[in-house]
């Protein structure tokens, strides 16, 4: 089960990997593009629809572009575009998930590579205790691994 760890303000927080499906990573290779494996955290939001890549983090991890899409929040659908990119996520004791329209944002103000959307969590259970200071996420709801309460 992935180690979550709840930051104050802010909520669950996973590390994750981000990188390029396998097959499109040999393919790449082949072609002498780079692409490397990023590292770093992730905020799981239960309110996103799809997860999001952190516009450097995908740069560097070399994820394909696969169009643009209109960004939609609880206040409706805005007029900016955003870039979509094909990409793997991993989050360690949890699995690996190929996100073929990750939605790509600015996200360095808040130091994560992504943010994990519901296309992903759809995958598991999450149990958040906001109360007692624990959250858990596993892929069959039955660990009792609960991350502990910020300081």
């Amino acid at each position: 089960m992935p180690r979550i760890r709840l930051k104050e303000n802010f909520g669950a927080i996973v590390q994750v990997e981000i990188r390029l499906p396998p097959d499109l990573s040999q393919e790449k290779q082949v072609l002498g593009i780079h692409s490397e494996l990023v590292a770093g955290e992730a905020l799981i939001d239960t309110g996103a629809d799809v997860t999001a890549f952190d516009l450097k983090a995908a740069e560097r991890a070399g994820l394909v572009r696969s169009g643009t899409g209109r960004l939609s929040t609880v206040l409706g659908q805005h007029d900016s575009e955003t870039l979509l990119f094909l990409g793997e996520i991993e989050i360690a004791s949890f699995g690996a998930f190929t996100v073929p329209n990750g939605r790509g944002f600015d996200l360095s103000h808040l130091s994560y590579v992504a943010i994990i959307g519901r296309d992903i969590l759809r995958h598991g259970v999450l149990v958040y205790n906001g109360k007692e200071g624990w959250a858990s996420l596993s892929r069959n709801g039955g660990s009792k691994e609960r991350a502990p309460a910020p300081p």
